[in-house]
């Protein structure tokens, strides 16, 4: 069974698509597990930087996605690379429609 993590900050649109996008998945897959959470944009900002502090990761944008959890799962990226990771996976599921804008946190 995978479980997908999703983090991002309330209002994001790519955080809410990547929430859709995992609904979908799981909807198609029940042994697929997503868990979302969003918090206010400078917590996210803080628990981002924190999160990726002992890695050489960098990754500025809203959602963070992991297959697994962020301590132990293997980091996806954001909304768009969710969608491509899902597409290339789980040969039944077609893109979805991008919608949102940019979430660029500086």
């Amino acid at each position: 069974m995978a479980t997908f993590t999703i983090v991002g900050y309330e209002g994001c649109g790519y955080l809410n698509h990547a929430e859709l996008e995992a609904e979908r998945l799981t909807k198609m897959h029940p042994e697929v597990k997503a868990e979302v959470t969003s918090m206010a944009r400078d917590e996210y900002l803080a628990w981002l930087k924190k999160t990726f502090a002992k890695t050489k990761i960098e990754h500025k944008t809203s959602p963070a996605i992991w297959k697994g959890s962020p301590e132990e799962g293997v980091f996806i990226g954001g909304a768009s690379d969710f969608d491509q990771f899902v597409t290339s996976e789980y040969k039944d599921m077609q893109p979805a429609a991008a919608e949102g804008g940019c979430c660029i946190i500086s």
